[in-house]
């Protein structure tokens, strides 16, 4: 059970920073195109994601999952940061199959963890708990993120993603 409330404690800190950053990335397409680019980013990011997913998930049984994750998340964390300093599409092209790769990886890992954590008399329960307060979570931090971009700008709210994705791992530990 311990280790359960870890992973919810991460995966709320993860929620929160991924939703902060989610809407900002529409500001950065702006910035480096139209339409066409957004829609070459998404479709590389959920290709990596798909991708990494079917050949790297096996790194979770191989490596156990708490090891993967505190791997991944300052990965993650410098992955967020490199958005600050994307300035054509070929390094956000770039810089989203890093990203799709690393998520799909945080994701498949964080989801076999909760199956080896939860309880299992109560693993509907429980895991309806970490998808429902994650899904909550996220949209909090999208409500939050366009207020605090207009207040401290973009890049400091990249930066503070960053810095909660980093801060995440101490909560697995």
């Amino acid at each position: 059970m311990k280790s359960y409330r870890k992973l919810l404690l991460y995966t709320s800190a993860f929620s929160v920073a991924s939703g902060i950053f989610s809407p900002l990335y529409l500001v950065i397409i702006q910035k480096i195109g139209g339409v066409e680019v957004f829609g070459v980013a998404l479709g590389l990011i959920v290709f990596a994601e798909g991708l990494t997913a079917l050949s790297l998930g096996k790194y979770s049984d191989k490596y156990g999952d708490k090891t993967l994750l505190l791997f991944l998340s300052p990965l993650l964390a410098i992955g967020i940061l490199l958005y600050t300093l994307v300035s054509t599409p070929l390094e956000l092209y770039v810089l989203q199959l890093f990203n799709g790769a690393l998520l799909s990886l945080q994701q498949t890992t964080s989801m076999s963890y909760l199956g080896r954590v939860a309880d299992n008399l109560t693993q509907g329960k429980q895991t309806g708990t970490w998808y429902g307060s994650r899904s909550m979570i996220v949209a909090l931090g999208m409500i939050s993120s366009g207020y605090l971009a207009s207040l401290f700008g973009v890049d400091v709210v990249i930066y503070l993603s960053a810095a909660i994705t980093l801060f995440s791992v101490i909560l697995l530990v």
